[in-house]
């Protein structure tokens, strides 16, 4: 998770693709809003992250790996990101939350979501 310096929220998750039994896989930053919480059938009041996106949307982005990170706070970085994932954040923003609270820490991600 890549938190946003100015506001403290998660503005983009490292997810990775390709590569064979861990080796030769990229990351690829997504931003949030491209995240949806869905309800865990297995688990009730337990949620999961479910990235939606086609392989396409994967096989176009510019990977990276762990030791050479992009620059997050490149405003035309931003832009392409939430271009390719169909994020509007002006929509997100007048939108809010949507009473999604995210915790992130050495254990993990835990979402909390308000119905």
């Amino acid at each position: 998770m890549v938190l946003d310096s100015r506001t403290g929220r998660v503005r983009y998750a490292a997810v990775t693709y390709g590569g064979f039994l861990g080796l030769g896989d990229k990351l690829f930053a997504v931003p949030f809003e491209a995240i949806k919480t869905k309800a865990d059938r297995q688990d009730a009041g337990e949620y999961v992250l479910v990235l939606n996106v086609t392989q396409a949307q994967l096989e176009g982005a510019q990977g990276f790996d762990q030791d050479n990170w992009p620059n997050m706070a490149d405003k035309n970085f931003a832009m392409e990101l939430d271009r390719r994932y169909g994020v509007d954040r002006m929509r997100d923003r007048k939108r809010g939350s949507a009473g999604n609270d995210v915790d992130v820490d050495r254990d993990g991600v835990d979402v909390n979501r308000d119905k």
